[in-house]
């Protein structure tokens, strides 16, 4: 027996739809996850990156960092103190001492960390 299916036109077309829509979604979805997995991979390669090249900005001796830091503080306070001095400030004049008496110290154990080292 023959079975006559009424509109069968309609239907394969509505099938062939379904079909089109979902291979047009698949592809989106595929190709956006592979997009995020990509931009995923390249940003953890850019951490990285970042990480290495910190490392290598931070490879200071400790000793050096202590000279430099000392004599950083030791010039700021001696700027602090020529200005407590010019606008009688004993404060920032006292203030400017105590920073630069600091620098020199830290600048010291520098130099004797340095020596210790080798």
């Amino acid at each position: 027996m023959l079975v006559t299916i009424p509109h069968k036109e309609l239907i394969v077309a509505s099938v062939l739809e379904g079909f089109s829509y979902l291979i047009t979604r698949m592809r989106t979805e595929t190709s956006s996850f592979f997009a995020d997995s990509d931009q995923q991979v390249y940003e953890e390669n850019a951490q990285v990156r970042w990480k290495a090249k910190l490392q290598k900005e931070n490879s200071m001796k400790t000793s050096t960092k202590d000279q430099v830091e000392g004599s950083f503080h030791e010039i700021k306070g001696k700027v602090k103190e020529a200005a407590g001095k010019l606008s009688d400030n004993q404060n920032l004049e006292d203030e400017g001492l105590g920073e630069k008496i600091t620098g020199k110290v830290q600048k010291k154990v520098g130099q004797v960390e340095k020596v210790l080292e080798k």
